[in-house]
């Protein structure tokens, strides 16, 4: 079941926005930019994540700097189900992050005391498709991918050398899919 497309909100970032004041605002990355518009889908993995918890896209250009462009949703099942319609960018490039209460054990519908409050988040190339899932292996992704594009790898170059390592690490070397288009629920 999807949301209605009335639970998204776009918006300018602006300094009272606590998560952009933490981070830069950029212009695009060339002069001439296109705008192009898409539905970004997918699921939130990790435990299960309360229904109505706040998800937040915002574009980047390619060194991970904020355009200022921020897309609000939900999580709007118990699968951690969010979608983002008619989203327009006139960069390839963004990042996603949810923030909420979720249980300790997937699928659990009733409350027992067992939720803890945390985030998730994913970094993705909207030219991949629209399919965007935000899961363990991303977040420990995201949290390498700023030092690799500090240390001059491009963003392709850094996700593929992220999930090479992240991969073997894990043992999980005949992985041949990205991390953000992993659904590990369903």
């Amino acid at each position: 079941e999807e949301p209605a497309p009335d639970t998204t909100t776009v918006s300018k970032a602006d300094s009272t926005d606590k998560a952009s004041a933490d981070s830069t605002t950029s212009t695009p990355d060339s002069a001439a930019t296109v705008e192009t518009t898409h539905t970004i889908f997918g699921y939130a993995n990790r435990g299960q994540y309360f229904i109505g918890s706040e998800i937040v896209l915002r574009e980047l250009d390619s060194t991970l700097a904020q355009t200022g462009i921020v897309h609000r949703s939900v999580i709007a099942d118990t699968l951690g189900t969010f979608i983002f319609p008619d989203v327009k960018l006139t960069q390839p490039y963004v990042h996603i992050e949810v923030l909420g209460r979720f249980n300790s054990v997937c699928y659990e519908s009733s409350y027992n005391g067992s939720n803890f409050l945390g985030s998730i988040e994913t970094y993705a190339d909207v030219r991949k498709g629209d399919t965007i899932n935000l899961n363990v292996l991303t977040q420990m992704q995201a949290k390498r991918l700023p030092r690799y594009m500090d240390k001059g790898y491009s963003f392709d170059s850094a996700m593929s050398a992220l999930q090479s390592e992240i991969s073997a690490l894990l043992m999980l070397d005949t992985l041949h899919t990205d991390f953000n288009k992993l659904n590990l629920v369903t």
